[in-house]
């Protein structure tokens, strides 16, 4: 039977870095599943998701905690890929606005009084067009608990929007 593990690795950014996380998943019989990387201000940041059989799990997270040392930080936690939230309805949640602090602090606090789930989170800055000064935009795909109100949800999320300044939109996403 299978299990997933979930790595997360931060480091300073080298070549060689994915190359030695494929190394042990192919030396361990695991399979490389989902995964987001990015080069973040210089350092590497990364999480995948893996599935190897339970026999060889123990033995794929000591090689892979074994990537770490004084600048290279590697954590392995298993999962047994159950989806809590089966039923919700996926959500996308764009903003933009003049980049300011506090926007991802409101909107993820509102979300999670209404019970929303937060499934992805991907920001950016950028400058606005002729010269504007930064501007900030976010993009959450989210999970809304059955039974909530969308119409509600949206409204209240224009008004959060307004008092931030923050342009929102709102849409059911596609599902496959």
């Amino acid at each position: 039977m299978d299990l997933y593990l979930i790595v997360t690795i931060t480091s300073p950014d080298r070549p060689g870095i994915v190359d030695a996380i494929s190394d042990a998943v192919i030396a361990h019989g695991a399979n490389w599943e989902t995964s987001r990387m990015v080069r973040l201000g210089g350092v590497f940041a990364g999480i995948i998701q893996l599935k190897v059989d339970r026999s060889r799990a123990d033995e794929l997270r000591n090689t892979l905690s074994g990537l770490s040392d004084e600048n290279t930080t590697v954590l392995v936690n298993a999962s047994d890929q159950a989806d809590p939230y089966e039923g919700f309805l996926p959500l996308k949640l764009m903003l933009t606005s003049a980049d300011h602090e506090g926007i991802v602090h409101s909107f993820a606090h509102f979300l999670a009084e209404q019970g929303v789930n937060v499934d992805e989170l991907d920001t950016s800055v950028s400058n606005a067009p002729l010269g504007g000064g930064p501007l900030f935009n976010a993009v959450f795909d989210l999970k809304c608990p059955p039974g909530l109100d969308f119409a509600a949800l949206e409204e209240k999320l224009q008004d959060l929007a307004s008092s931030e300044a923050v342009d929102v939109k709102l849409e059911k996403k596609v599902t496959k």
